[in-house]
């Protein structure tokens, strides 16, 4: 889904505002974003000379949607901040990387699409926004969510596409890759 411009100026009014409480001392994020979206607040950063601020994270290293954290002087200049990820950054700073992941099995009774897990999170009312990537296979689906939302899906996530699930937070390994396979193709 293709970003329309109101929604390009929403969100760069609001980075304006996350930019402004980095260089306060505050760390902020955004929610999810499409990979359009992401380049586009990196550009601007990058225009008005914030870009080192930033830090994508989306639940793992090839995630595609993520959300875009902007980090205050003091956790950019700590010397933990030059080698280490920005989750073990926020860790020596007694914060937690906004993202989570959820493992989703079904009971087999169907085979799920991954508009069927799109489709039923967002039937209970949340945004697109909240929600990360969605790896779908054969036992299930892994969802990339923000963190403020697992609590309430592991209470509200009973049944998608009509088959009975079962609901579980993960820490995602690092060799995970969301299940994107590739094939060559020539022209």
């Amino acid at each position: 889904m293709q970003t329309s411009d109101e929604q390009l100026r929403l969100l760069l009014a609001q980075l304006e505002d996350k930019a402004e409480r980095a260089e306060m001392g505050v760390w902020s994020h955004t929610d999810f974003l499409t990979p359009h979206e992401a380049k586009q607040l990196m550009l601007q950063l990058a225009r008005w000379g914030q870009a080192h601020r930033a830090r994508l994270v989306g639940g793992y290293a090839a995630a595609e949607r993520v959300c875009l954290l902007l980090l205050p002087d003091y956790m950019i200049d700590a010397p933990e901040a030059r080698t280490n990820s920005v989750e073990e950054v926020l860790e020596s700073f007694g914060q937690t990387v906004p993202v989570a992941a959820l493992r989703i099995r079904c009971s087999g009774y169907r085979t799920l699409t991954h508009r069927d897990y799109l489709g039923s999170l967002l039937s209970l009312g949340v945004e697109r926004s909240v929600l990360g990537d969605i790896a779908v296979d054969a036992q299930g689906a892994t969802v990339v969510c923000l963190e403020r939302l697992v609590p309430f899906f592991l209470s509200h996530v009973e049944r998608i596409g009509g088959d009975a699930v079962k609901i579980e937070r993960i820490s995602l390994s690092p060799d995970f890759d969301g299940g994107r396979r590739y094939a060559p193709v020539t022209d």
